[in-house]
């Protein structure tokens, strides 16, 4: 578990702007913090007898456990389509107006939930209304699209660093299936954690053109957008599991053919589909663009934002 005032961004739960200390409040007191959430798989069948915390000196403060429990084990999920977010970049601005995204299944199932990361940012998101539908023609929905919730409510908010994950919905997602995955972003939004590489067609309405969520037209769907903002995955349940892909460009497929995808990991899941003697597993492409394991080509910062490369 890293130190919550100088450990990494990408891989807190959540990113604070300050802390407060005994001597000083509010912006001029300690500097950003973020809080960080690990999960152990148990054996179902025994119960925790206790748990063991690291010594911590009574001046140091660098360890605060703010909750530890226990929960039940719950429905297994399978990832059918994921991004990393590679960067915190300047967009838009989007104010009052829906953004419709293409994803593209690898495994299928009956049930489907999405998920929404606000890494790297230093403020919350409000989501007013998500859906998710088949894909038509360009942004036109095969069907009607349907509406996601979040606890039971049309819309939430990412905390700055957080993520959300969608109540679950029941869908029929075929594998190797085109999605289109509709967000209404009520409140003015001019930065966002975005995977850049996208080579599929995303779009978005005009601003000031409310939510779109539910159109099945396509009609007011007149703008691009050139990268995946905020949406980082889609999971099924009745999945048999799922392979994760790392890399660089290659990976990423950042000159792959628009639309066609072709990138390896495409041909991978491509050819897990068409085998009658392998599960047809997931295929989940985290490859990010300029990937580098010696330095960081993101800082892992807020701010400031900076254009998508």
């Amino acid at each position: 578990m890293p130190d919550w005032a100088a450990g990494p961004a990408g891989d807190a739960a959540l990113s604070l702007p300050y802390a407060n200390s005994a001597t000083g409040f509010g912006q001029g007191a300690i500097g950003s913090v973020r809080l960080y959430a690990r999960s152990v798989p148990l054996d179902q069948g025994r119960e925790v007898d206790h748990v063991v915390l690291p010594t911590v000196a009574d001046d140091d403060a660098s360890l605060h456990v703010f909750s530890l429990g226990g929960r039940p084990a719950t429905q297994a999920w399978t990832g059918t389509w994921a991004r990393a977010v590679s960067g915190y970049a300047s967009v838009g601005p989007w104010e009052d107006q829906t953004l419709r995204m293409t994803v593209r299944t690898t495994t299928g199932g009956h049930k489907a939930r999405l998920r929404f990361d606000n890494t790297f940012a230093a403020r919350p998101v409000t989501l007013g209304a998500v859906s998710v539908s088949l894909r038509g023609q360009g942004a036109a929905t095969h069907g009607a699209a349907v509406p996601l919730t979040f606890d039971g409510a049309p819309g939430a908010v990412i905390p700055a660093g957080g993520r959300l994950v969608t109540d679950p919905v029941d869908l029929l997602l075929p594998p190797q299936t085109e999605l289109l995955v509709s967000v209404h972003l009520p409140e003015r939004v001019t930065a966002a954690p975005i995977h850049y590489a996208s080579v599929d067609t995303n779009y978005t309405s005009v601003p000031g053109s409310g939510d779109q969520t539910l159109d099945r037209t396509g009609e007011p769907f007149t703008g691009l957008v050139e990268q995946w903002p905020f949406l980082t995955g889609v999971e099924v349940t009745d999945g048999p599991g799922a392979v994760v892909t790392y890399g660089d460009s290659i990976t990423d497929g950042l000159r792959s053919t628009r639309d066609g995808h072709a990138r390896w990991p495409d041909v991978l899941s491509a050819r897990l589909h068409r085998s009658q003697d392998l599960p047809n597993l997931g295929v989940l492409n985290l490859g990010v663009a300029g990937n580098r394991i010696t330095s960081d080509g993101y800082p892992g910062r807020a701010c400031p934002p900076t254009p998508a490369a």
